[in-house]
């Protein structure tokens, strides 16, 4: 008898064991999925910002060339030939995550690349154009660089979203990791580990989700929300108040921002997107759904449930003052001696006929003639 009680206690011990031993296994093996399900999220940050920056300054050239055709003043060139290398430079940027990102590689060499060079080949021409004395020439190709914009607008809209395919396979990938992390030890915890386990477990769990999530949903530099969230957002409110109440947008967008870049640094710019990031969230606080995202580079974007023309107009001008008040120094402002901003705003009734791309297209429309009519205003275009 003593034998067999021997026996017994033995057996619970080495099962005891090999359910410890299973537990720390699976949790061994859940950490190291996380990670790199982490470090696979972490990488795609450069990438994306990469992304961001190239179709900015393909943006910021056409502004050059549109600078110098209206004015013929040859110091939009400079503008030029300096975004010009700055295209190709983050094109050789991106080249590198060929084999860890083939499909990405695929579109930046076969799509991105030719449209990238037949855009700068019609601008060649159009500066060609002009200095020669051919104005009507020059003025004439802007409607066809404007549709390569586009293609090439909608080409960085998909690679955008092929690099949130990457994080969202990485967040999949972290939460199959979960699942079968806490199958396996919530059933050993019990007999092997008990409360103590099963509390350690979830509280990691919380607390790397809750880290994940904010990575995936907010800016790095600015702590705003950043694009990936705010598409997912207003695709939100687009349904939720589709046929019923207004919907508004306001698209910010610093002016003269990089002129303060060169004449102050990239930290100091850095500083001041914190900066109007950080003020233009307070001016929030009246909205109790809302949200503001950073939209790319310089630029904000608020969205505003149930507010209309009105009171979204006057939600951008508060925003202009509050930004204004702050009087950060721009010297070298063709606008004002401190940092404004302009905004685009737009409003719509949501409806299945409607779309959420000619909603954003107002929006961007309206913060053009803004820039156009002077900058450190509001401009709205109806939907």
């Amino acid at each position: 008898m003593v034998k067999i009680e021997k026996l017994k206690n033995v057996a619970l011990i080495v099962t005891l064991f090999l359910l410890l031993i299973t537990s720390a296994f699976s949790y061994i093996t859940f950490q190291n999925m996380e990670q790199r399900a982490e470090d696979t999220m972490v990488d795609t940050v450069p990438m994306t910002t990469s992304v961001e920056r190239l179709f900015t300054s393909v943006v910021q050239q056409e502004a050059a060339v549109h600078g110098y055709l209206a004015t013929g003043d040859t110091e939009h060139l400079k503008d030029y030939d300096e975004e010009k290398q700055n295209i190709f430079s983050i094109l050789e940027d991106l080249e590198t995550y060929e084999e860890e990102y083939p499909n990405l590689y695929y579109m930046i060499e076969e799509r991105a690349k030719p449209k990238i060079s037949q855009l700068q080949r019609y601008y060649e021409t159009q500066t060609a154009y002009m200095k020669i004395g051919f104005v009507d020439e020059a003025q004439g190709m802007i409607e066809q660089t404007k549709r390569v914009l586009d293609d090439i607008r909608s080409l960085n809209d998909e690679m955008v979203q092929m690099v949130e395919v990457v994080m969202d396979a990485s967040w999949d990938d972290l939460q199959d990791a979960s699942s079968i992390a806490r199958s396996i030890i919530l059933t050993n915890a019990v007999v092997a580990l008990g409360i103590v386990g099963v509390f350690v477990y979830f509280y990691r769990i919380g607390r790397q989700n809750q880290k994940l999530r904010k990575m995936t949903n907010t800016d790095r530099l600015t702590g705003v929300y950043n694009r990936r969230y705010f598409d997912w957002y207003i695709h939100e409110k687009w349904d939720e108040l589709s046929g019923k109440e207004p919907l508004s947008i306001v698209l910010f967008d610093i002016d003269n921002y990089k002129e303060f870049n060169d004449t102050f640094g990239h930290q100091k710019g850095d500083d001041c997107l914190k900066h109007v990031a950080k003020k233009l969230t307070l001016q929030m606080q009246g909205s109790q759904e809302g949200i503001l995202a950073r939209y790319g580079g310089e630029e904000f974007i608020a969205v505003l449930p149930k507010y209309d023309k009105e009171s979204a107009m006057q939600f951008a001008e508060r925003s202009r003052l509050a930004i204004e008040g702050m009087k950060i120094v721009h010297d070298t402002s063709e606008t004002s001696p401190f940092v404004t901003i302009s905004s685009g705003v737009s409003s719509v009734i949501p409806s299945e006929e409607k779309s959420i791309r000619t909603f954003l297209y107002q929006a961007d429309s309206a913060l053009y003639d803004a820039k156009e009519r002077g900058k450190n205003r509001e401009e709205y275009q109806k939907y």
